[in-house]
């Protein structure tokens, strides 16, 4: 049985987080409407505008918190990126233990659907190159005279 979730304990911006994120899993991205999510968190839609620019914003959000969250919340498995670290090993460390963690997420737990893992990759690839780019910037930095 599914945990249901103590609205009068939470801000609504949570309910609105942990119930997207619920509907997007169950349902898919592309599946759900604004009007799924008005009626999933029980919330008006005006405070979920309040809150959220738009459904791309609701998602982009419940990923932070839920996916991110999950993939980096035991980070001892990276190598660490310093100036005696080859950068190639660097990478592939990171790039495997990001997969073992997708992987993981995605595969271990049924209630996710394939729609919405598309969607989820597509955001964890963009932002995890983009913080590789600045973990490789820092480096080149360092070295410069």
């Amino acid at each position: 049985m599914e945990k249901q979730i103590d609205k009068e304990s939470i801000s609504k911006r949570d309910i609105i987080l942990n119930e997207s994120f619920r509907l997007f899993l169950k349902k898919g991205y592309a599946a759900v409407s604004f009007s799924d999510l008005v009626e999933a968190t029980g919330i008006s839609r005006g405070n979920m505008f309040h809150h959220f620019k738009n459904k791309e914003d609701i998602f982009n959000h419940a990923v932070d918190r839920f996916v991110f969250e999950f993939l980096t919340n035991d980070a001892t498995d990276f190598l660490e990126l310093t100036s005696s670290t080859p950068l190639k090993d660097f990478i592939d460390n990171r790039v495997e233990n990001i997969g073992r963690r997708m992987k993981s997420f995605f595969y271990n737990d049924k209630r996710h659907s394939h729609s919405c893992q598309f969607h989820v990759i597509y955001l964890v690839s963009e932002r995890q190159l983009s913080g590789l780019e600045r973990e490789i910037s820092r480096i080149r930095e360092k070295k410069e005279p």
